[in-house]
């Protein structure tokens, strides 16, 4: 059964944190779409779970709580073999502060790679998906690199915190991505 009220969200997400309790996530802004995660680390506003995809782990994604619309602790068969081939053993996961966009994208930048950021609610006509560094973090917005899919840069985007949806790290596509474009193009970070 999902959960629906914010209070049993958030307990749900602590008593998944650190076990093998793989989380089945809808949000509001893609009702008909289900995300699975295995949650890291969580707050009142933000959580961040291992995505999990055919028994692999693909990286990191953080959500907002408040577009949690829906949660489900799974328990079947592809849990269990995830469970028995131990595939969240030797990830490396990283100290996030979860506490603000801001703070953690404060994180993210001292990890010095790739990110995607989101915006992914259609309603609004605001989507993006933004591929690249963080430049800079000021008050209220992230200052990002953005590579297009020719590897085309587009630099000082200004991404306000209050139309992100997601970001996501550590992926097969980041890391891709961050490989290739890193032998073509130069990249120097602020130290702000």
């Amino acid at each position: 059964m999902f959960i629906l009220k914010k209070e049993k969200k958030v307990k749900c997400l602590g008593d998944s944190n650190g076990t093998y309790n793989l989380c089945q996530c809808v949000f509001d802004y893609d009702r008909n779409f289900s995300n699975y995660y295995y949650i890291i680390d969580y707050s009142e506003k933000l959580f961040i779970g291992a995505c999990e995809e055919d028994f692999l782990i693909n990286g990191f994604r953080i959500h907002k709580v408040s577009e949690l619309d829906k949660i489900k602790i799974r328990d079947n068969i592809s849990t269990a073999i995830n469970e028995k081939n131990r595939i969240l053993d030797g990830t490396d996961i990283p100290d996030i502060d979860l506490s603000s966009w801001k703070e953690t994208l404060k994180s993210l930048k001292k990890l010095k790679h790739f990110v995607i950021i989101q915006n992914e609610k259609e309603a609004k006509g605001k989507q993006f998906f933004c591929l690249g560094r963080i430049k800079k973090i000021k008050k209220s917005k992230v200052i990002f690199t953005h590579y297009d899919v020719n590897g085309s840069i587009q630099d000082n985007i200004e991404i306000p915190f209050d139309e992100i949806t997601s970001i996501t790290f550590g992926d097969r596509y980041s890391r891709t991505w961050e490989e290739y474009i890193s032998k073509s193009f130069r990249f120097t970070y602020d130290t702000d």
